[in-house]
């Protein structure tokens, strides 16, 4: 919708200058894809677009989709890609915008497949000794316990690390902390 809302006294558009803008934006012919889609969970996919302003339309013209902008003058054709890293269904916006009014003229629903978002059988095992290892052999010698650190995942794959440590003082203390 236009914006101004009629002269500020700056020098601005009118209403119905704001209008035939916005209503002019509305016969720009575009193409707007994604490639591909659906896009797997956290993969990427290109967005890429390409708008053919009106001949009688002439402006300074910015075309904005997914914080991208292409600048241009009318008439004339902009075009554009984005590659974006998704990690749910996506509806994008293609936004057309000049020095008075914007105009959204396309948009795109770019969906992720959440089928492929399924548990996984992983065994935890292989997890906890990789962390409970290096945990080992950093603190080698000041480990209270001689089977080292305790590390156990519970099943919803939250990690618990358990440390038990000596620290002995010189001729003020001994301390044992867990």
């Amino acid at each position: 919708m236009p914006t101004n809302g009629g002269r500020n006294g700056d020098g601005g558009a009118t209403n119905a200058e704001e209008e035939r803008v916005y209503e002019l934006l509305g016969f720009t012919q575009v193409t707007f894809s994604a490639n591909p889609s659906p896009v797997r969970p956290f993969g990427t996919t290109t967005l890429s677009w390409e708008a053919k302003l009106p001949t009688n339309l002439h402006s300074e013209i910015t075309i904005v989709v997914a914080g991208n902008e292409v600048h241009g003058i009318s008439p004339g054709t902009l075009s554009g890609s984005a590659t974006i890293t998704m990690d749910q269904t996506t509806l994008f916006g293609l936004t057309a915008k000049t020095p008075i009014v914007q105009r959204t003229i396309a948009v795109l629903t770019v969906p992720v497949n959440e089928s492929e978002c399924q548990r996984s059988s992983f065994p935890v095992q292989i997890l906890t000794a990789r962390i409970k290892q290096p945990i080992d052999q950093a603190l080698q010698g000041r480990l209270h316990d001689p089977t080292g650190s305790k590390v156990t995942a519970n099943d919803a794959g939250i990690v618990f690390i358990a440390v038990t440590l000596n620290l002995q003082g010189q001729d003020t203390m001994d301390i044992s902390m867990q």
